[in-house]
Formats: structure tokens, sequence, C-alpha cells
């Protein structure tokens, strides 16, 4: 199979795995009682330790460089715990308080924040396709909370402010 083949099949099977993901993560909230905090710490774990393992037998001095460089180590330590742990947990909670396919749709506005914070970064309005692009993900995102009554909401606030502002989101409890 030559790369662009493998590139291909990865690009299909990541989203596919994804929404499964979510799928099997809602049935683990609801019948078999787990907590997203469970669920996230032992997913994250087991798939460090897969990951390290795989990397360690096939790129050994590659894995090991970034342990020997403060700044490396930071920036990975920082991605891990600032950016896939909140994102999981966020994720995961929104699942639990409302169902995978709004939380899927829903995370899908994170460009919003990513342009928001270039903008500010950079110092200069984010490109018309780019506020286009936002602007039609947020109305859809609006008809998706409100199922178009913008007076109400069609699911709860738990399920909608927990898979995008995670420090904000009220604890969840089951």
């Amino acid at each position: 199979m030559s790369a662009q083949q493998k590139g291909f099949v990865c690009a299909i099977l990541g989203p596919v795995l994804w929404g499964v993901s979510g799928n099997v993560a809602e049935w683990l909230f609801g019948p078999a009682g787990l907590k997203p905090d469970w669920l996230v710490a032992v997913r994250l774990l087991a798939s460090g330790i897969l990951l390290m393992s795989w990397c360690l037998l096939t790129q050994r001095q590659a894995t090991l460089a970034v342990w020997k460089n403060k700044r490396h180590l930071r920036g990975a330590l920082i991605f891990g715990l600032g950016g896939v742990v909140v994102s999981q947990f966020s994720y995961f909670t929104a699942v639990a308080t409302s169902n995978a396919p709004t939380t899927t749709v829903l995370q899908y506005l994170a460009p919003l924040f990513i342009v928001i914070y270039l903008a500010i970064k950079e110092r200069h309005w984010p490109q018309r396709i780019d506020v286009i692009s936002l602007a039609v993900a947020f109305v859809g995102m609006l008809l998706l909370v409100t199922h178009g009554h913008l007076t109400t909401l069609a699911l709860t606030p738990q399920g909608l402010f927990g898979g995008s502002q995670p420090a904000l989101a009220p604890r969840y409890t089951r």
C-alpha cells in the first residue's frame, strides 16, 4: 500500500472510529454507569502506553530525544495536559450530559476559538472566507441547539457548554 493510500485509509478511519467512540461512550455513561473522568483517564493512559511502546520499538532515538530537551518536553506536556486532556474531558462530559451526535457537531466549532486566538495574536481580522465559514457554522449550531426556536434550548446547558468550555461546565453528576 502506498503512502497516499495509507493516508486515505487513515483519513476515513479516523472520523469513523471517533464517531463509534462517542456512541460507545454514550452507552458506557448510561447503562454501564461509568463517569467521564474515569473514561478519559483510562483511555488516555492506555493509548499513551500503547503509543509510547510503539514509538520506543520503532523510533527509539527520536522518542527518547524528547525527554532530553526541556523545551520540547514542556511543549509536549502543555499540549498533552492543556490540549488533549481538556479536549477529551470536555467532549466526554458533553456526551454524558447530552448525546454523542450533538456533541460531535458542537466540537466542530473549535476552529472558532482558533480563529479568534489567531486574530488577537496576529492583530488582524480573519480572512473573509473564515468569517463566512464561522458564521455558517455558528448559525448551524444555533439551529441545532434550539431546533429553530430561538427562545428555547433543545439540550441541557451542561450538554451545550460542557463540550465547548470545560472550565465553565457544571460538574457532571449521575
